[in-house]
Order: C-alpha cells, then structure tokens, then sequence
C-alpha cells in the first residue's frame, strides 16, 4: 500500500510531503522507500530527458496569461487595466524565458500610466545548476521619465535548489542600458546586474514567489505575488 501511494504521488507537488508521512509510518522501511524514491525520481528524470530530446522547436513550452482590471468612482474615476504573459521552455542544455506587460490607467479621463515591457533570457546549462544566461529587454514608460529602454546583458546564474515545490534562481552580470528620456535625451549606460527568482509552492493550490532585479546605479524593482489556483487553468 505504501509503494502504491508512492507511486501515485511522484512528480507531484505532494511527493515530498507523502514520502515524509511514509517513512514516519514505517520507521524499519526507510531504506526501502529510499530506494523506492531514488528509482521513482531516475525514472522521472529519464522520461522527461527522452521527452525534451525527440520534441519539435514549438514543442514543450508552457505559458501563462493574466489580466487584471479596476476601476473606483465618487469624487475622481479611475480605471485601470494590465495585460501580461509568459512563455518558457526548460529544455535539456537551454532554458527560454518570454514576458511580456502592459499598464494602462486613467484618472478621470486623463491618462496617469502607460508602461510597457519585453523581455528575452535564454539560459545555457553548463554543469549542475550552473548556466550562462544571455538577456535582451524592451521597456518604454514616460511617466517614469523615459520613452525608451533597451537593455542587454551577459552573465552566469546558479539554481540554489529546484525541488519542485521549491525553487531559487540567483544570477548576475554585465549589463548595457540605452535610454531615450522624454526629454529627447539619449542616455546610455554601463552597469551589472543582479537578479533572484524564489517560488515555494506549499500546497497544490497555493504558490509565494518574488523576483528582483537590481540595475547597480540605476534601478531596482521587485514583484512579490501569492497565486491562489482556482482550477486547473486559472487563478
């Protein structure tokens, strides 16, 4: 019954939790369910390393979208809207990364933000979390004094752990900024950057995560978020 359990749970969120509960219950089977779980998790691993290695260009990437909208009345009427997604695909040398946002919002008919953003990372596995990432973004915002950015940067990143349920990201790097300010002023600059992706998933419907990037002189921001799943497809 416990290897039946086991079974049922690898590759999912839980697998940590169950394989927990399993070795308190059956305290003389621990080095059978760590047998077990090593052969599970080799199996898993194999699978999807034969998955990755016959799929097709548009194969094996997943995606999210998300729109969010407000809208408040009485003494100013506000509306706001924001229209974001993603793309990745973790393959097995290379890692793509696509995003992509916009905000809108008005104050009684008069437009207080309009930010865009793009942006492009592909990550080159080197040896045992360790990858080389390479970083192309596009943001353009005249509220926040610029019309333009382009930024590129080149660099290496380590996955602090990647559980499954848990998951840490750090890199840093060169980084070279062009920026056009509202002014007609043409801006470039020669910095690093530093960024932190964390993501904890404690249960199957429940995910924290923050990701933080720092431009050295130049900018830092940060996105803190906790996703609650509704059903399968949304949240």
């Amino acid at each position: 019954g416990v290897e039946a359990m086991l079974r049922k749970a690898a590759g999912t969120n839980d697998f940590e939790a169950v394989v927990k509960v399993s070795k308190a219950a059956n305290p003389n089977s621990v080095p059978e369910i760590d047998d077990l779980v090593a052969a599970l998790n080799a199996g898993l691993k194999s699978a999807r390393a034969s998955r990755l290695a016959t799929a097709g260009l548009f194969d094996a990437w997943s995606g999210r979208a998300e729109l969010g909208f407000s809208a408040t009345s009485g003494n100013t009427n506000d509306i706001g809207i924001a229209v974001g997604g993603s793309l990745k695909r973790d393959g097995l040398k290379v890692r793509h990364n696509l995003d992509g946002l916009v905000e809108y919002q008005s104050t009684s008919g008069t437009i207080t933000q309009r930010r865009y953003l793009a942006n492009y990372e592909a990550d080159y596995k080197i040896y045992d979390g360790l990858y080389i990432y390479g970083l192309a973004g596009w943001a353009g915002d005249k509220f926040a004094g610029f019309v333009s950015r382009f930024s590129e940067s080149v660099g290496a990143g380590y996955s602090a752990f990647d559980t499954g349920s848990l998951k840490l990201f750090l890199s840093g790097g060169a980084a070279l900024r062009q920026t056009r300010l509202n002014s007609g002023v043409n801006r470039n600059v020669v910095t690093a950057r530093l960024a932190a992706e964390f993501s904890w998933k404690a249960i199957d419907s429940m995910e924290f995560s923050e990701a933080a990037v720092i431009y050295l002189n130049s900018q830092f921001t940060s996105s803190t978020a906790l996703t609650a799943t509704l059903t399968e497809n949304y949240s």
